[in-house]
């Protein structure tokens, strides 16, 4: 089971950028000697070029990085939105572009992907191996504001259960946890605070991004 990762809020790592704002960057990720960023594209089909000059800037190079509302298609080619050192995997919309969720391995690692199949949501199961041993887990989504949440809640608990212990959690999961809004006391809200707690997993994201 998780036991979760220290997670820091990144809010100026840029002064200026017109499509990727610093704001957008989700959380970086510091666990164990690997470097992970997380953050929100809304279309990286449309901002790829952005997305390498925001890279180039923080200058850091990343073990995973995770990419959410990707916005590619379950058909499209998508090496045209490689980058160099990285393999990618993505799981993406059959129809309708939106959402999605892509991951990009360092090739340093050997990597074993594989969507996690949640109701409502993009999602990638991702272990890192090194020289035949596994150094890292994480399960990456995407999961849409409109979805019904009670059946990803159902599908996420036996998920976390299955992760190995060090394992996190990444991506946008829409789920409003800040306590002084009025969802916070919602039924469903609770349940997803005690699904975390009971799989041994903290939300370490404390201020609303």
């Amino acid at each position: 089971m998780g036991d979760g990762a220290y997670i820091c809020d990144v809010e100026s790592v840029i002064e200026h950028e017109p499509l990727l704002k610093p704001e957008s960057i989700n959380e970086f990720i510091f666990y164990d000697n690997f470097n992970i960023l997380c953050l929100n594209a809304r279309s990286l089909v449309d901002k790829f070029d952005q997305f390498e000059i925001l890279l180039s800037k923080i200058n850091t190079k990343f073990s995973l990085i995770v990419v959410t509302e990707s916005w590619f298609l379950e058909h499209e080619f998508i090496n045209q939105y490689n980058l160099e050192g990285y393999n990618i995997f993505h799981d993406s919309r059959n129809v309708n572009r939106g959402g999605g969720v892509c991951a990009y391995v360092s090739q340093k690692f050997e990597a074993r992907v594989e969507p996690a199949r949640l109701e409502g949501a993009e999602s990638l199961l991702v272990e890192m191996w090194y020289h035949g041993s596994r150094m890292f887990s994480a399960l990456c989504v995407y999961r849409t504001p409109s979805g019904e949440l009670s059946a990803f809640l159902g599908g996420l608990g036996p998920i976390l259960e299955s992760l190995p212990s060090g394992s996190v959690v990444l991506g946008d999961i829409n789920i409003d946890l800040n306590p002084l809004n009025q969802t916070f006391n919602d039924k469903l809200t609770k349940d997803y605070i005690n699904i975390l707690n009971s799989s041994c997993f903290t939300n370490t994201i404390l201020s609303p991004t």
